[in-house]
């Protein structure tokens, strides 16, 4: 039955993108739609998008681990909205541009743009293989051990079947409606959790409550927080605002959805770990779940799944093609698209063990302190950033946020001991804070040679 409900579903999300973009036509509408999107679009699109399968099944997981500290995963998200809307969401949206690259170079010059769109091309596909693995990990459980690959291989068919035709228009219309189903099955996993017997007692190592540190603090803040400052994705919805003030605006409201979608699926999390259940939480609610709060929740964390893959590969294929190949066709985008989709079922296969957060953090913490901080600091910079050290910045962040999928890899090929190294986290945290200072240093140095 399962995959009856999966394909009613992929059914209405195509009917729903097709026929909002019916009207749009040409290059430009396909990346922007249409710029024409007030806050209260955009703020739901960015949330849709935001909760995907990591916010969601990760995050209970996390949260049945950890305890409340989990909640800095989405805290630090909606922080990084407040200040994207405080800073640069309406500059982005003024500025013309169609793409997080040509924001790039726009600020920083063409060979940043080139070096930034390989950097989120290789990423972003970590990223999309991540919401294909919890499609078929979900497939699963609602259908059995053989669903796995067809779970993952019909989130993937779902989303190219509207986002091909329509492009970012046919998304930003499917994301009001899929957050609509999050938020039903959120709130069906959550009584769900609530109805299970209380066993703390007999389970006090499941609900962690331990103090956290300042590098457990400051690494969802940093690279979290700064994602959502400046990302690929965010900026593909503050280009499809009307105007800079929804831009803002969306930011805004974004923000505030993602601070009570945190706390509803923490709170899940941690309160089924109080009944006895631990990870992966999700699959344990649904096996104790009635057909009706099974499907609930099942469709609710599907749409999750979608909403998140389809902006990161339509974003993905559109650097790709805009910013990489610099042809401006919509073919060209499409074929990106496929050619993405099936790279990410490939990493699906090839890495079995890796969980949603290793496919995640491999991303955010390679373009996080790459980019972020040498970004920010370009926009306020009024003679630029001088390129020796805006390259030091770029660089430094980069290869920091690289260590952690690297020295992983050589753990598990065995050519690295297992302990005695530092711990991703803070390495990439200090990846980040490095770039920012010498991005700051590199604004000094050009106000200087500006001024002489």
């Amino acid at each position: 039955m399962w995959w009856t409900v999966w394909l009613l579903f992929g059914s209405c999300m195509a009917a729903a993108g097709l026929a909002a973009a019916r009207q749009l036509r040409g290059y430009e509408a396909f990346l922007t739609a249409g710029r024409r999107h007030g806050e209260w679009a955009i703020g739901f699109s960015i949330a849709a998008t935001a909760v995907g399968a990591t916010a969601t099944v990760g995050l209970m997981d996390e949260a049945a681990r950890k305890g409340w500290s989990a909640y800095w995963f989405m805290g630090a998200a909606a922080l990084g909205l407040v200040i994207q809307g405080a800073t640069v969401a309406a500059r982005i949206r003024t500025s013309g541009v169609r793409t997080f690259g040509e924001l790039v170079e726009l600020q920083l010059g063409r060979s940043f743009q080139t070096a930034s769109s390989v950097l989120i091309v290789l990423g972003w596909t970590a990223i999309i293989a991540a919401q294909f693995k919890a499609a078929g990990e979900l497939a699963v459980v609602l259908g059995g051990s053989g669903s796995f690959r067809m779970g993952a291989f019909l989130a993937a068919v779902f989303i190219l079947v509207y986002t091909v035709p329509a492009g970012n228009r046919a998304v930003i219309a499917t994301d009001g409606l899929q957050f609509l189903l999050i938020a039903l099955g959120l709130a069906a996993a959550a009584l769900l959790a609530a109805r299970q017997p209380d066993e703390m007692e007999r389970a006090p190592e499941m609900v962690s409550t331990a103090r956290v540190g300042w590098s457990g603090f400051l690494h969802p803040v940093v690279i979290i927080g700064g994602l959502y400052v400046l990302s690929p994705n965010l900026v593909s919805r503050s280009v499809a605002a009307r105007d800079g003030a929804a831009a803002r605006g969306g930011a805004f409201l974004a923000a505030l959805i993602l601070a009570g979608v945190g706390l509803l699926v923490v709170w899940t999390g941690i309160r089924a770990a109080g009944g006895g259940i631990g990870p992966p939480v999700l699959s344990m609610l649904l096996q104790r779940a009635g057909g009706a709060w099974k499907w609930a929740v099942g469709v609710g964390v599907l749409a999750a799944i979608v909403s998140s893959a389809d902006t990161t590969l339509l974003v993905t294929a559109t650097i790709a093609q805009n910013d990489l190949i610099r042809r401006h066709w919509v073919g060209g985008v499409r074929l990106w698209e496929a050619a993405l989709a099936l790279g990410a079922l490939g990493l699906v296969i090839l890495a079995p063990r890796a969980t949603l957060f290793d496919f995640l953090f491999a991303a955010y913490e390679m373009f996080t302190p790459a980019m972020v901080p040498l970004l920010l600091v370009s926009f306020y910079a009024s003679r630029g950033v001088a390129r020796p050290w805006a390259w030091g910045a770029f660089l430094t962040g980069g290869l920091l946020g690289l260590y952690g999928p690297s020295i992983g890899w050589l753990r598990r090929g065995g050519w690295v001991a297992r302990e005695g190294w530092p711990l991703k986290e803070e390495v990439a945290t200090a990846g980040f804070l490095l770039a920012l200072l010498l991005a700051l240093f590199g604004a000094w140095r050009g106000g200087r040679k500006g001024a002489a």
